[in-house]
């Protein structure tokens, strides 16, 4: 009997059931390795992180307006490119991976989910 596939939507969510539960594992994994980027890298970025990563995703990219936030990020995630602006993350590297989760402030997830929805990435906001 052959093994259903994991959708990435249906990663994503379970991903995000993971982070919240503190689970390690979401059962099925996808044929396809999801490789995401983190816009908004260390608070609440941190744990959706480190959620993913736990449900088999790889981390691939950082970014963070805040230069302090985004330092603690890459000292926890060395050798990953680190951005200020998801602008510029999405023109230059953003044909390396499949996903975002937009953890930034309340005020400015819609902006950069859209901005990431156009270019084709899936978002977790």
């Amino acid at each position: 009997m052959k093994k259903a596939e994991l959708s990435r939507r249906a990663f994503l969510g379970g991903a995000a059931a993971v982070a919240a539960s503190g689970c390690v594992s979401v059962g099925r994994r996808s044929a396809k390795e999801i490789r995401f980027a983190a816009i908004g890298a260390w608070g609440m970025g941190r744990g959706t992180s480190l959620g993913l990563i736990k449900a088999k995703a790889k981390l691939v990219a950082l970014c963070d307006a805040n230069k302090e936030n985004l330092a603690k990020a890459a000292k926890l995630w060395p050798g990953l490119p680190c951005y200020t602006d998801y602008r510029k993350m999405l023109a230059e590297i953003g044909d390396t991976f499949d996903a975002v989760h937009v953890s930034t402030p309340d005020h400015t997830h819609a902006y950069i989910a859209i901005d990431c929805m156009n270019a084709g990435k899936h978002v977790y906001v």
